[in-house]
């Protein structure tokens, strides 16, 4: 299925993964069960400048730390 919320991932996944604490981006449910692309983020978000292009509605945040690859 290509919908919006897929093709928009689509457009905003290079800038999402080359942007300074972004570490994951997907499509899942939003707590209100609404689905949303997911940006995880290794710094809250307030600590992080954001492109313009990674504010939406469609968007939702969550802080889950670091990555480490061992």
């Amino acid at each position: 299925m290509n919908d919006f919320l897929e093709q928009k991932l689509l457009m905003i996944e290079t800038i999402a993964l080359s942007t300074p604490g972004v570490v994951g981006i997907s499509i899942g449910l939003s707590k209100t069960n609404q689905r949303v692309i997911k940006l995880y983020l290794e710094r809250p978000v307030l600590e992080i400048s954001l492109p313009p292009e990674l504010i939406s509605q469609q968007i939702e945040y969550e802080y889950i730390g670091a990555i480490n690859i061992e």
